[in-house]
């Protein structure tokens, strides 16, 4: 009698194990992660900061202002708080402002990523009126003075609004905004 007891308990137990492993087959996970569930070591820490950079011939070219910036060892990144990134192309008026709460700069510091709602201004687009876009989550390589988004973005300047989902910006002397899909104008005054 034990002996049939054993048995049918090992078949229970084979019969639920095997059950088991055919709901589990199949499945991925949702998100995989290699997270160690270390953080990153705080290399240093700067408040209120301004770092401007210069053309070679001493002309200001770019000014990045932070509320807060932490750097990582072992990533090398640099994340910032309450950003505004200024370029300049003559003069001392910022020609495009570009602010966001998060930003994260790449080790080499040749791309800055913009989280959350990112806003860019022109001061004085095009016949002097003032040109505002609203988007998020923004890739910016100032070097190139080149900005893009895959997010909705919305464009004013006066009476005029412009609509898309995504957008490619560059800011330099031929400066101009390409836009990528689902592109919807309004145009007041005409």
């Amino acid at each position: 009698m034990a002996a049939r007891k054993i048995i049918l308990f090992s078949l229970l137990a084979l019969v639920t194990g095997w059950s088991l492993w055919l709901t589990q087959k199949g499945k991925t996970p949702i998100l995989e992660t290699t997270d160690t569930g270390i953080r990153p070591t705080l290399e240093y820490y700067v408040k209120n900061s301004t770092i401007t950079t210069f053309d070679p011939s001493g002309q200001r070219t770019r000014r990045l202002r932070s509320d807060a910036i932490s750097h990582f060892l072992g990533s090398g990144n640099t994340e910032l708080d309450m950003l505004q990134l200024e370029t300049f192309s003559t003069g001392a008026v910022p020609e495009w402002r570009l602010q966001s709460a998060q930003g994260e700069l790449s080790e080499d510091g040749k791309k800055l990523l913009l989280s959350g709602t990112v806003e860019i201004d022109q001061e004085q687009g095009s016949e002097g009126v003032p040109l505002h876009i609203v988007t998020s989550d923004v890739t910016v390589e100032p070097e190139k003075e080149y900005a893009e988004t895959d997010a909705p973005a919305t464009i004013t300047q006066g009476d005029n609004r412009i609509t898309s989902v995504g957008m490619q910006a560059w800011f330099g002397e031929s400066a101009h905004i390409k836009f990528n899909a689902k592109t919807r104008g309004h145009y007041g005054n005409l």
